[in-house]
């Protein structure tokens, strides 16, 4: 993962919809969908902090667009949009793409908070030079 510049999008990784995420109907299950955004969300989060000491806080809202079939491939494009003292907030976007015809569309978006936290799970202070360093970088893109 690229931290050059947490203030625009970029790739966070990626899953193939397989079989065992299907419902009935064939599409992948959207709460696989979500804990996929949670995971690649959290990775990214720990890569911004420079820590692995991060949990999940707070979900925003998320309206699934396009259903995901099998064989799609799922990817994971997110960006900063917040560092307080404890948190980082992320707007993650979920693509897919056919691999058969290579189309993509957009399935869904959402407000991911994660908080760093201490070894008895207390909020703990994200490090000032890093929020310095990404503060810089958001100045630099608003210019």
């Amino acid at each position: 993962m690229n931290t050059n510049n947490v203030w625009e999008y970029q790739y966070l990784g990626g899953h193939i919809a397989l079989e065992q995420y299907l419902g009935v109907h064939g599409n992948v299950f959207g709460g696989d969908v979500l804990r996929f955004i949670d995971e690649t969300a959290a990775l990214f989060a720990c890569f911004i902090i420079e820590d692995k000491m991060v949990v999940t806080k707070k979900f925003g809202d998320t309206i699934f667009h396009n259903k995901v079939k099998l064989g799609d491939l799922v990817k994971f494009y997110g960006k900063v949009t917040k560092i307080g003292n404890t948190s980082v907030c992320l707007k993650i976007m979920v693509m897919k793409t056919n691999p058969r015809n290579g189309k993509e569309k957009d399935v869904c978006s959402t407000d991911v908070i994660f908080v760093r936290i201490d070894e008895d799970g207390d909020p703990m202070a994200i490090a000032e030079r890093l929020k310095n360093k990404y503060l810089a970088q958001k100045k630099k893109k608003s210019k």
